[in-house]
């Protein structure tokens, strides 16, 4: 079973489906989409075979400063990824050493680690090109 997420991802304010397989969810991560008119009624999808045009990135807009803020005491790319524990949802990305590749997740807003990367790019040059933790 699929879980359709819709988040209006600000400043550039186009909404994205975020589609994640919620029987393992690490495993089978999913995949982002812009979402087109018509495209999706929010909600629970068993089966995955409507054709969705898929983007590999979702451009954050000018989002480096959660990247700026993030402490730099912990490896954060050997962190688990982590929700946190608010409500005001965001997508970011996080990587996942199981697989070495960056994942994108909905992040609460608040708590969680410093494993959260605001775009696809940055996790992967922090994670995945450098393996600098």
């Amino acid at each position: 079973m699929l879980q359709v997420f819709l988040l209006t991802v600000s400043p550039l304010g186009r909404d994205f489906q975020l589609i994640i397989r919620t029987d393992d969810s690490d495993e089978d991560w999913g995949k982002v989409a812009e979402r087109k008119k018509g495209a999706f009624d929010g909600k629970d999808y068993e089966d995955d075979s409507e054709e969705i045009e898929f983007e590999d990135e979702v451009d954050l807009g000018n989002a480096t400063q959660l990247e700026k803020s993030m402490s730099n005491t912990t490896a954060p790319c050997s962190q688990p990824m982590d929700e946190g524990s608010c409500s005001q949802y965001e997508l970011l990305w996080y990587y996942s050493p199981e697989s070495n590749e960056c994942r994108p997740f909905v992040y609460s807003g608040c708590g969680g680690n410093s494993n959260r990367f605001s775009s696809k790019q940055g996790c992967i040059d922090r994670c995945v090109q450098g393996k600098k933790d």
